[in-house]
């Protein structure tokens, strides 16, 4: 199981806001309804709330990675900026980084992310 890193990414990719981390399976994805996470009812509740007061600018994705390091490089690699050097999440109950809290996120649907790659051939 690896940490899945729930968080606000504004819609033109120019802004992180980190909501969560929790653990689950290795996976990306932008999630449309939040009963995908299957997470606790108050903690649902919440996230949908939060989801609802930033429709218009932000998506909320889902996004496994070992560390906050490692999260941050794998956005960096996708041409999202904007993301902040520390994580202080918006669910402080949900940030228990130590010890976060098992999702059954197998029933998430893939979100296909398209990734820019250099020319090889061309390294100046």
């Amino acid at each position: 199981m690896e940490r899945l890193y729930i968080y606000l990414r504004k819609r033109n990719k120019t802004g992180v806001k980190m909501v969560a981390v929790v653990q689950g399976p290795k996976t990306v994805a932008r999630i449309d309804d939040v009963k995908q996470l299957q997470l606790k009812p108050e903690w649902e509740t919440r996230l949908s709330k939060i989801m609802h007061e930033n429709r218009m600018e932000w998506e909320l994705w889902v996004e496994h990675a070992t560390d906050y390091q490692d999260l941050r490089r794998k956005m960096n690699v996708r041409g999202i900026t904007g993301i902040p050097p520390s994580f202080n999440f918006m669910m402080d109950e949900m940030a228990s980084y130590k010890n976060p809290e098992l999702v059954n996120a197998k029933n998430i649907s893939k979100t296909k992310v398209m990734t820019q790659r250099g020319n090889k051939n061309n390294q100046s």
